[in-house]
C-alpha cells in the first residue's frame, strides 16, 4: 500500500482527495475472518473436491495459492500517517451483507478466472464455479 501511496502522490493536485475502498479486516478480528479469506477458503474446498474426484491432480491443487493480506483500518491508518502525504478525512467500515451465492460467484469468477485458467486449463472454470456457487448456498457456510 506504501507504493501505491507514493505513486498516487504523483497524480493527485495539491488539495485534491483520493476515495479508496479497500478490503479490510475488523480492528480486533483474525486475517481469516475476512470475508474476502472466507470465500477464498470455500474456494480452495471447491479445489479439493474436484482432485478428490479426479478432475485435478492433487499436486496442481497443492501448488495453487492466492496469497493476500487485509490490513485491518487501524494498519491503513498507520500506514497512511507514516506515508506523510495524505491525510484522512473519514475512514470507516462499510456493512458487509452476505450476496446471492450466484452474484458471489460471478465476482469470482472475474477475479480469479485468469489465475484457475492459467494454472488449471480454461475447461474446469466453469464446473469449479458451480461448485463454488452451491457451497456458498450450504447452510453451514461461514459466509
Amino acid at each position: 500500500m506504501e507504493r501505491f501511496l507514493n505513486a498516487r502522490v504523483q497524480e493527485i493536485v495539491h488539495g485534491g482527495l483520493m476515495a479508496l475502498i479497500l478490503p479490510c479486516c475488523l480492528n480486533g478480528k483474525s486475517h481469516s475472518e475476512a470475508f474476502v479469506n472466507m470465500t477464498i477458503d470455500l474456494l480452495g474446498s471447491s479445489l479439493v473436491d474436484m482432485a478428490r474426484k479426479g478432475m485435478l491432480s492433487e499436486e496442481k491443487v497443492d501448488s495453487f495459492n492466492i496469497p493476500t493480506f487485509n490490513a485491518s483500518l487501524g494498519q491503513v491508518e498507520a500506514i497512511v500517517k507514516r506515508n506523510g502525504c495524505f491525510r484522512i478525512e473519514i475512514l470507516k467500515s462499510l456493512p458487509q451483507e452476505k450476496p446471492q451465492p450466484k452474484v458471489l460467484s460471478s465476482t469470482m469468477r472475474a477475479c480469479i478466472e485468469g489465475m484457475i485458467k492459467q494454472h488449471f486449463g480454461y475447461e474446469i472454470l466453469d464446473e469449479m464455479l458451480d461448485l463454488l456457487s452451491k457451497k456458498f448456498e450450504e447452510p453451514l457456510s461461514s459466509l
